[in-house]
């Protein structure tokens, strides 16, 4: 499964829903949105849910694959601590998605510490992010913890090549 997290700001982000969406076509797999705020009126998703308790947020995240999500720090932390690989796509001001930029700066840190991967493109992240993804069939997936720096260093690596960085 692959978990969307949108967090608890009271902007949408539809931009990561849509993303997480056609993901899931690619990766062939089911996928839970919590959206949050978002007002993305044409989800066609396995599952939508609103935002949910703690525990149950935890009890997500321990059984998703992987995880698409805001650049909370919070979010990026407790994913940290289960192992969980992700793409990471911070809000944006200039989008309406929150009130400033501070979660590019929280992601390229915990990026640079190798927790997750975000797009060099945060205003069109979509492509290069869909291309990670097509690169590998659904069956071909094999998630390990993002705490193996080598997994994390491969990431990026992909990801850079397909974009052409």
């Amino acid at each position: 499964m692959i978990f969307c997290i949108t967090g608890n700001a009271h902007q949408p982000f539809n931009r990561l829903v849509e993303l997480a969406i056609k993901l899931e076509a690619i990766a062939g797999c089911n996928l839970l949105v919590q959206n949050g705020a978002c007002d993305y009126q044409s989800i066609q998703t396995s599952k939508l849910i609103g935002l949910v308790p703690h525990d149950e947020f935890i009890s997500l995240i321990k059984e998703s694959d992987f995880v698409v999500t805001h650049g909370g720090a919070g979010t990026l932390r407790t994913l940290n601590s289960f192992g969980k690989p992700s793409i990471c796509l911070p809000r944006l001001l200039r989008f309406g998605e929150h009130v400033n930029d501070h979660q590019v700066e929280i992601a390229t840190e915990f990026q640079d510490r190798g927790i997750t991967v975000l797009p060099d493109d945060f205003t069109d992240a979509e492509p290069s992010a869909l291309r990670a993804f097509e690169k590998y069939s659904a069956a071909s997936f094999q998630f390990r913890p993002l705490s193996d720096r080598d997994l994390a260093d491969k990431i990026k690596i992909i990801v850079n090549e397909i974009i052409g960085y």
